[in-house]
């Protein structure tokens, strides 16, 4: 048992040290005392519990939870579909659309 407070990226739960799931911060970021965990909105995410706070997943990108919390990982669409957001699914481009690129928001006409 911790008398002092927990390490950065712990929270005291039942007199013990515990780590913070991945997609959650600590309420104190990167400091030390920490006594809860709260899991990253929806559009963001965390690989670890000791950062100032979660990382946003941008446009073109999803994050593993999609329109849930505790997001973990942010992956970039692959070339030939699109997001408009980092809680939509990445989608194929509609007929007569295309994209070249990784992480695109969106499809350009083809020529």
């Amino acid at each position: 048992m911790q008398s002092d407070g927990c390490p950065a990226g712990e929270y005291m739960k039942s007199g013990t040290c515990t780590t913070c799931a991945a997609g959650s911060i600590t309420d104190t970021g990167t400091s030390d005392g920490a006594t809860t965990c709260t899991a990253c909105v929806a559009g963001k995410f965390s690989t670890s519990s000791n950062v100032a706070s979660c990382t946003d997943c941008n446009a073109g990108s999803v994050t593993d939870t999609l329109t849930n919390p505790g997001g973990q990982s942010c992956t970039a669409c692959n070339a030939g579909d699109y997001s408009p957001s980092s809680q939509t699914p990445c989608a194929n481009c509609p007929a007569g659309e295309f994209s070249t690129s990784p992480g695109s928001t969106l499809c350009n006409k083809c020529p």
